[in-house]
Parts: structure tokens; C-alpha cells; sequence
């Protein structure tokens, strides 16, 4: 759930202020504090701590920076986009194969199908958060490409996965 300090002090909404569970929609200030109690739900109150600083020397996403990138990235990044459902998250500046960084200022949430176009197909997202741009390559990779890159790269995970359960 994440809901506006000042809304959640104050009891009720104005303004712009926000007050949702993720992926279901707005609720109510007061349906919100009646869920406060509940230990599957966890509360993110826009005005908290700075989660800039949280990093990770892993391709895994610590969770409050997890946490951070729903309450920014509340759609896919790319303009125009709009999709709220199955974001993944995107090392969009530098990628993690090549040392960079699992920081705030370096992921992004992408739908699947931008995500598969940025991750197979050669396109970029330059820019910041509110004001991304969607960059494509100079020769775009056709959706049959791209549709074979992710099934090759699914079967390679599914191989090491075995690999280390054995």
C-alpha cells in the first residue's frame, strides 16, 4: 500500500495526494489505517527515509529499493506506455552484465514487451525518471529475433537453475 504521510496524518485525500494498494487501485484513507495492523501488507508513506543510498553488489533488487522503484515508477517507463501490471525491473543506464550498478539511479520498471525490446532487440531508455526517452536501434531486430533471444536466454536460466539444485 502506498499512501501520502500527510493524507494518513490528516485521515482523508486532497489534492493530488495518493492512497493505493498496488496493483488493485485507490482505497480510502480510512480503509487504509483499518489495514495497518495486517502483517502481509507493506505500508510505503511517501515523505519516509531516503533510499537513495541503498545499493546492492548483486543483480537482486534490495527491497526497499524494490519498494522505491513502485512508488517512481508507478507505470512502465517508457512515455506513452501506460501498462501498471508485470513490471520488471530494468538496469536501464548501465547493465549489470557489464559492472553496472544495482542502485536507485540505474533500474527502471518495464513492461515485458519493453523490456524484451531493450534487453534483445537493442533499444534504449536514456534519460530520468518522468523524463525517459525510448531510443531505437539503428537496424531494429525483427519480433522473431527478439521471441528467440528470450526463449534461448529463459532455457540457459532454466539450465543453471537445475545445474544448482542438483
Amino acid at each position: 500500500m502506498i499512501v501520502d504521510a500527510e493524507a494518513l496524518r490528516r485521515g482523508s485525500l486532497q489534492g493530488g495526494e495518493l492512497c493505493e494498494i498496488e496493483g488493485i487501485g485507490p482505497v480510502s484513507v480510512e480503509a487504509a489505517t483499518e489495514l495497518l495492523g495486517e502483517g502481509a501488507l507493506q505500508f510505503l508513506v511517501r515523505d519516509g527515509i531516503d533510499i537513495r543510498t541503498v545499493t546492492s553488489t548483486t543483480r537482486t533488487v534490495p527491497q526497499r529499493m524494490a519498494a522505491a522503484l513502485v512508488v517512481r515508477d508507478r507505470t512502465c517507463a517508457v512515455a506513452g506506455c501506460g501498462k501498471r501490471h508485470g513490471l520488471e525491473v530494468d538496469h536501464c543506464r548501465e547493465d549489470f552484465a557489464a559492472n553496472g550498478p544495482t542502485n536507485l539511479d540505474n533500474l527502471a520498471r518495464l513492461c515485458p514487451e519493453h523490456h524484451d525490446l531493450k534487453t534483445y532487440g537493442g533499444w534504449r531508455l536514456e534519460g530520468a525518471p518522468g523524463r525517459w526517452r525510448w531510443i531505437a536501434p539503428a537496424h531494429p531486430k525483427s519480433a522473431r529475433y527478439i521471441a528467440g533471444a528470450r526463449r534461448i536466454a529463459a532455457a540457459k536460466a532454466a539450465a543453471k537453475a537445475a545445474v544448482r539444485r542438483e
